[in-house]
């Protein structure tokens, strides 16, 4: 598995003024970019913050002050005093057609005010915490082919934020997830102040990463130079297995994705793309939905135009398997079965594809 500049507060200033007590926040937005991924009859009805959020169940958590409408334009407004920054998901209540659904959106609750300009990208500002995580993912971003620049950008990161509860804002993106190995992911959060340790999704991801480190060490890898892995998925009364589609002398493009991930849906015109492009050279391209129900897979792929196939109902077990923390996560295959590459994004898959087609 694998800012622009930095803010001139120093972090030992801002945790001194507000360690001993509560300082008001305003956390504003608009949500409406998340319901272009339901389209029409679809509303968002309520938002709120939660401080313990427990990743095997949405009914084990703790809220931070009472539920606010959302206006029908999408904009709304939570308040309320806290001691000292912490860790925080927006929550938001959705009625979509046949039923109703939730997502939420990992950021740093501290004094002042939060806005939450794009729900679906991360994009949140105003505050000097947030503000540093948005400024390091922008730049991150920017130098996305130097993969020894980014690991130093985030190690450096790491160290001056360590005290603060930005580094595990920082983990949770997967353009920062799909750089690092199952190792140095556990090392990023094991170095990190003991009381962010505490946090949930802070357990919550270390202890999944140990978990797949253990297994790894038992049974297989899933790193590039090895062999695939398979898995099989039952939907509708069919059996799918990723051997279906890789191993079979063809070079194989898998994209793990769900439908209410913003940032997959953003990467899949690419991959139409690249999958018309390539199609007749010799390139099987392949979806693999995950953590999603099959009626917002099949919505989505229409929506969106997906021509390839698809893996649908994978639940956690593609995830496990591979070891993917992060999603969008997209790996390829060669003919063989071999994994040649992992955790790309953007211009690099179809420049890794180019390279491996020996297309010019």
């Amino acid at each position: 598995m694998k800012t622009k500049l930095f803010l001139a507060l120093t972090v030992a200033v801002l945790l001194g003024a507000c360690a001993n007590k509560p300082t008001n926040y305003t956390v504003t937005g608009n949500l409406n970019g998340f319901l272009d991924m339901y389209g029409e009859g679809s509303s968002i009805d309520s938002a709120y913050i939660n401080i313990s959020f427990n990743d095997s169940t949405l009914n084990e958590m703790t809220t931070l002050g009472d539920k606010v409408a959302v206006a029908p334009d999408g904009t709304f407004v939570l308040k309320g005093s806290i001691d000292a920054p912490k860790e925080a998901y927006l929550m938001a209540d959705l009625t979509v057609p046949g039923g109703t659904g939730g997502s939420m959106l990992l950021f740093i609750l501290e004094p002042g005010e939060i806005v939450i300009n794009d729900f679906m990208k991360g994009d949140i500002q105003g505050t000097p915490l947030n503000d540093a995580v948005y400024n390091e993912l922008t730049y991150l971003k920017q130098i996305a082919d130097s993969t020894e620049l980014k690991l130093q950008r985030i190690a450096a990161f790491f160290e001056k934020y360590k005290h603060t509860p930005a580094p595990v804002a920082l983990l949770y993106y997967s353009a920062v997830v799909n750089l690092l190995t199952l190792e140095e992911s556990a090392a990023v959060i094991e170095n990190a102040d003991p009381s962010i340790l505490k946090s949930p999704f802070a357990d919550s991801y270390i202890s999944s990463i140990k978990k797949e480190m253990n297994k790894n060490a038992l049974t297989v890898t899933t790193d590039e130079g090895c062999m695939f892995t398979d898995f099989e998925v039952e939907y509708n009364g069919k059996v799918q297995r990723l051997a279906d589609y890789v191993g079979h002398g063809q070079y194989v493009l898998v994209d793990f994705w769900a439908s209410w991930c913003g940032p997959c849906r953003e990467e899949i015109p690419g991959l139409v793309e690249i999958y018309k492009q390539y199609k007749d050279r010799g390139l099987v391209v392949l979806g693999v939905a995950v953590n999603d129900t099959p009626a917002n897979t099949e919505k989505a792929i229409k929506e969106l135009g997906i021509p390839y196939p698809q893996i649908m109902n994978g639940g956690h077990t593609p995830t496990e398997i591979y070891g993917i923390t992060g999603i969008p996560h997209i790996i390829l295959f060669g003919p063989d079965g071999t994994i040649l590459k992992r955790g790309m994004r953007g211009e690099a898959i179809s420049q890794v594809v180019r390279e491996c087609l020996e297309v010019e």
